[in-house]
């Protein structure tokens, strides 16, 4: 039985996950160079609180995993099972005693031996060797055997050249001895030619007319690649953190300096052979991988560098300060070729690497930094840079504020003004990717500060507050009108409805270099749905309410069907952080409109196209300004509105009566759902209870604050009145329940129906009867949407017992 394998062991994995502390006692469970048990080991304390036995596990992962022989629970559910299996003996593996590493390799290494006539059997023994080897406690073995064995695992790497996956295997193996070698028992030295060979040899680049791939092709066999197929799938990644724990020294063991040496020399040589294909003007298949090459190197120097802290332990392995600025210069170097590549993957990758570094090394990678920008801001020839220089320059906002650092002309923040200013005419409806990075440098900028200060705060700036060389009035007020502007000019006209590919978008819309149409502002890497939040919450309380005026006052008088979900999400925005403003600009002189408009159609013929498309544009602008307000704000409104979605619904129109439906459920939903109010740290009253106000660092930037931790703020629920529930219990026996009783008679070709179907003088036609159906059914959906719930099952009548209906003969 499948189940009572799987469910034990997703139980005992979980299990071990969440109590990997106590149940690791004074073990070194976290030999990441200075953690904490480590530390507890290096004192003296005991071994670890449990200990497992790799043999019983051994004898029955491996016969289940292994069955040839087929069953009926199909291939799925095997794979399930092994997989849960595999993450088992993974996470187990912590608790081996030490000495299971070289039982483990005595069993299967006359199998790995004999990769040159059984190489599915080696391939196999290989997966497990990399799975049930356990690495953690590796620095309680005798130090002299653990060399011995890191020898062999490198002989092995080598053992089949050109095999990337083999090589996947032996190096992700390779890559967790190294990381858990804190104590720098294991010399590399000699294995570093070796080690640095397979580096190469994973990133697939050609040589000339040549290419790195070997002729003769050795596939991966495949019993051993459905085993152990998750193994053999990262061989960057597990390269990347092999030559970050090279780069480690530790006082206590002189021979680790040696091997940073080398192997940062041969890291560099091996930049050198990669630094040409990282040219813009050298693109081709291999960058995606030196994509990942790059990516997963700067990630596991990062998570290095997070592990060993501020001040590392003397005793541990750790990345020594001259190392740590040596790389950030070699990254920094790659990074500056790839940023301008026409690989939209390469390209991010890089533009994240130099972000990753400005915060290590501010004063190596800002000035580089800053001048792309400036040099891409006064080009006249090579202008398709400027979006990937803004992009870069946004993702560095906040080392550069945080650091200080300036040029001696000018500081940060004068920097950082002058980019925004220069920036605004960038928001333009015929370039994407330049629009796509201003708007990620101004999400970046208002995502740093508690409150955005000016010029005009002069030295009465408030408190907490990031206070820019700029009139924040005057650049809020450009960034509104431009934004409108974009909006205007990209609506592809009333035969749009949405904001999607339809348009002129495409699949590559949202990237560095844009893709055209709308369809950039709303996806899921978009910036503008943040922009839009945090322009009214990080801003001061007067210019704030000034844009939700001017957003309010543009969603009632436009018509722009192409962008209605763009528009729609400025609205929202505004209408969650500044209620009144928007009710009083845009909910009630869209309800005015639509009870003349819609109010008018309501149980006539068929209404016009172009009435179609305006209802249907205003009652959308109607939901998403009613959809973030607080129910103590739309309860006066509610009357007005059920009038509006009862219009809706007596229209003879299935889009209306859909919009009139989506208007029920926002309504519905708002009044009986349990909301968290948004954090907003500049609008935190001084001594509230329970707030603690933003945490304001250096450069003015607010800091991130533990959740758990000091100066955390709870979260603020509201939870729905019992007047509020009393008004959803009324609609759901008006709108849902009354509908529902009526269906039987109306299928059943009676004239009684709903009342909010069409005048009953028209229920003759077949038409009219297929609308009345149809609202009712939208009626019913409307609620249970904004219910978040459902119709339960039919009841059937045989599953009581009775016999099941035959079908007709």
């Amino acid at each position: 039985d499948l189940e009572t394998q799987v469910r034990p062991a997703q139980t005992l994995t979980e299990l071990l996950r969440s109590h990997k502390r106590e149940l690791c006692g004074g073990g070194g469970a976290e030999p990441a160079g200075c953690g904490e048990d480590a530390r507890r080991e290096e004192e003296g304390a005991g071994a670890p609180a449990l200990v497992l036995p790799w043999r019983r596990l051994f004898q029955l992962v491996v016969p289940l995993c292994s069955d040839p022989v087929p069953r009926l629970e199909g291939v799925g559910l095997v794979q399930a099972r092994q997989s849960t299996l595999t993450k088992l003996v993974a996470t187990a593996r912590r608790w081996f005693e030490p000495e299971a590493a070289f039982e483990v390799w005595r069993l299967l290494s006359p199998a790995v031996a004999g990769v040159a006539h059984a190489l599915p059997d080696a391939y196999e023994a290989a997966g497990w060797v990399a799975l049930f080897t356990p690495t953690h406690n590796i620095c309680r073995c005798d130090h002299a055997s653990v060399a011995r064995l890191a020898g062999s695992w490198v002989d092995a790497l080598v053992r089949l050249p050109a095999c990337p996956a083999w090589s996947a295997l032996w190096m992700g193996l390779l890559a967790r001895l190294a990381k858990d070698d804190w104590k720098g028992v294991i010399d590399w030295q000699p294995h570093l030619p070796a080690l640095f060979t397979a580096f190469v040899a994973a990133v697939n680049v050609p040589v000339g007319s040549a290419d790195s791939a070997t002729a003769v092709v050795r596939p991966t066999p495949v019993k051993p690649l459905v085993l152990h197929g998750a193994l053999m799938s990262s061989e960057h990644g597990s390269g990347a953190r092999l030559i970050v724990s090279l780069l480690r020294t530790c006082g206590q063991r002189p021979h680790t300096a040696a091997v940073s040496a080398g192997a940062f020399e041969r890291l560099t040589h091996m930049a050198g052979l990669l630094d040409n294909y990282l040219h813009p003007s050298n693109s081709g298949k291999w960058c995606g991988e030196l994509s990942s090459w790059l990516k997963s190197l700067v990630s596991q120097f990062m998570k290095q560098l997070g592990k060993q802290g501020p001040t590392p332990a003397p005793w541990a392995a750790s990345l020594e300060p001259a190392t740590r600025t040596a790389f950030v210069r070699l990254v920094s170097r790659l990074a500056a070729r790839a940023m301008f590549s026409k690989h939209d993957g390469l390209s991010s990758t890089a533009i994240g690497a130099l972000s990753a570094m400005a915060h290590v090394e501010p004063g190596i990678v800002l000035p580089l930094v800053v001048g792309r920008f400036r040099a891409a801001l006064e080009a006249t020839t090579a202008t398709h840079q400027l979006a990937a220089a803004i992009a870069c320059l946004g993702r560095c906002i906040r080392p550069l504020l945080l650091s200080g650092w300036g040029t001696d002309e000018e500081t940060g923040p004068q920097i950082v003004a002058e980019a925004m200013m220069a920036l605004l005419p960038g928001i333009d409806a015929n370039d994407e990717g330049k629009t796509s990075a201003v708007m990620g440098l101004y999400t970046m900028v208002l995502a740093c500060a508690p409150l955005l200060a000016g010029a005009e705060g002069g030295e009465g700036a408030p408190e907490g507050c990031l206070q820019l060389p700029l009139y924040v009035e005057d650049w809020a007020e450009d960034v509104a009108v431009r934004l409108l502007t974009l909006l205007s000019n990209l609506d592809s006209g009333p035969g749009h409805r949405a904001d999607g590919a339809a348009g002129r978008g495409g699949p590559g819309a949202g990237g560095v270099h844009g893709g055209g149409g709308a369809a950039f502002l709303t996806t899921s890497t978009s910036f503008f749905p943040h922009l839009a939040s945090l322009l009214f919450t990080r801003l001061p309380l007067p210019v704030a309410e000034g844009l939700a005026r001017k957003v309010a006052r543009f969603a009632v008088s436009e018509t722009l069907a192409g962008v209605q979900r763009a528009v729609g999400t400025l609205l929202s925005s505004a209408s969650q952080h500044h209620p009144q403003v928007v009710v009083r600009e845009a909910v009630i002189p869209l309800l005015d409109k639509l009870e003349r408009e819609v109010g008018g159609a309501a149980g006539a013929a068929a209404p016009s196209p172009a009435l179609e498309a305006v209802a249907g544009y205003q009652v959308g602008m109607l939901r998403e300004a009613v959809w973030s307000l607080r129910p103590a704000v739309l309860a006066p409104l509610l009357p007005r509105l059920m009038g509006v979605v009862d219009a809706c619904l007596r229209v003879a129109s299935r889009p209306v009566q859909d919009a009139g439906s989506t208007l029920l459920s926002a309504a519905v939903c708002v009044m009986s759902r349990t909301s968290c109010e948004s954090y907003t740290p500049c609008r935190m009253a001084p001594g509230a209870p329970g707030l603690a106000g933003p945490r304001v660092g250096a450069g003015g930037c607010e800091e991130w604050v533990d959740k758990e931790g000091a100066g955390a703020v709870p979260p603020q629920w509201v939870a729905p009145t019992p007047e509020a529930l009393t008004w959803v219990e009324a609609v759901i026996q008006s709108h849902l329940m009354a509908p529902a009783r009526a269906l039987p008679q109306l299928l059943g070709g009676g004239s009684g129906g709903s009342a909010a179907g069409v005048d009953s003088g028209s229920a003759g036609s077949a038409h009219d009867l297929r609308m009345r159906l149809h609202a009712d059914l939208v009626k019913m959906k409307g609620v249970l949407g904004g219910l978040l719930s459902s119709l339960r099952d039919f009841d059937w009548p045989w599953l009581a017992g009775a016999d099941q209906p035959q079908p007709p003969a």
